[in-house]
């Protein structure tokens, strides 16, 4: 991926209007997170960004202009590869077999019959932003699949959302120029079986390989750690705790039930630590409490579990750039 999900869509929002200050509000980020786009932001802000865009530009169709202007190269080194690979089924296959590289906590799954094959996308964030980042993500979908995979016929034929409108639907048959359904199951791409044996105009066996390489050594990193629910457990219970002030390793391992040893070396096979983990908790309360004028430094402070005023400074210098006054 050349630039995570979430800094994609801050760069969007911005670019449709949406001031920085206001992000910096919402998320605790600023623009200084962004200044290096090979690093991805946590998902979780993400559910912010787009209730600020839909408050914004009601009844606007804001997901389908990023899916629109956005290059498919935000797509990465999957969709790179997709082009290369034999016919059109086996480049949609390689999103379901990569999945795991566009999100830990996304759900990609094929089902293939005899007339319709169905692409179905499930992130559990859809329940918090109402479903704008399903609708950029098969917006992507649809994108790729009629400028790289399609050859000489439609390929998409059906689109199923699980969410209400945000905009006329005039605007969805438009983007996907195919019947859009809403409130449907799930969120599904619908194409066309017959066409998917075609073959692809830049199918190479040798690039294709070269390339899939990497992303299996990519995947080997994440495979049955990170996307398995326990680590997002790990994440809800820091925040829980984080509701409580509880900012100790301990009072995380005890919250999830398990040895603090366990928990570390479960963290440590993707790459973080408890620290780590606590640490994302304590700059988004930090950011809330920092606005709340009726508290002192020191009270935030002691709140975010440090022993001293210095502490918490420090810590917040690291997380933004800037001493906390300066954010507030």
């Amino acid at each position: 991926m050349l630039a995570g999900p979430l800094t994609s869509s801050i760069l969007f929002a911005i670019a449709r209007g949406v001031p920085p200050a206001s992000i910096t509000a919402a998320t605790g980020l600023t623009l200084a997170h962004l200044a290096d786009p090979a690093v991805r932001l946590p998902e979780r802000h993400m559910p912010a960004i787009w209730r600020l865009m839909q408050a914004m530009f009601p009844n606007e169709p804001v997901s389908l202009e990023m899916a629109a202007a956005a290059p498919l190269s935000v797509l990465g080194a999957v969709a790179h590869a997709a082009q290369f690979a034999e016919t059109i089924r086996g480049g949609v296959r390689l999103f379901v077999r990569y999945q795991l590289l566009f999100s830990p906590s996304l759900r990609v799954t094929l089902h293939e019959g005899p007339e319709e094959t169905r692409l179905a996308y499930f992130h559990p964030q859809d329940a918090e932003d109402g479903g704008h980042a399903s609708e950029v993500a098969l917006g992507l979908g649809a994108r790729f699949s009629r400028e790289v995979l399609e050859a000489d016929a439609p390929l998409l034929v059906g689109v199923e959302f699980a969410h209400t409108p945000f905009a006329p639907l005039e605007a969805y048959r438009d983007f996907f120029r195919a019947p859009v359904r809403f409130e449907a199951p799930r969120n599904t791409l619908i194409l066309r079986s017959d066409r998917l044996d075609g073959p692809l105009p830049r199918r190479n066996p040798l690039m294709l390989r070269h390339i899939c390489n990497h992303l299996d050594l990519a995947r080997a990193a994440l495979e049955g750690v990170d996307c398995h629910p326990s680590v997002v457990e790990v994440r809800a219970a820091a925040q829980a705790n984080g509701e409580r002030y509880e900012y100790s390793t301990d009072a995380l391992a005890t919250r999830l039930g398990v040895g603090l040893r366990s928990l570390q070396r479960q963290l440590q096979a993707i790459g973080t630590t408890a620290h780590a983990v606590i640490d994302e908790v304590r700059e988004a309360n930090a950011h809330q409490l920092l606005r709340d004028p009726r508290l002192s430094l020191a009270d935030v402070a002691f709140l975010l579990g440090y022993a001293t005023e210095n502490s918490f400074r420090r810590a917040f210098k690291r997380w933004t750039g800037r001493p906390p006054r300066q954010v507030a």
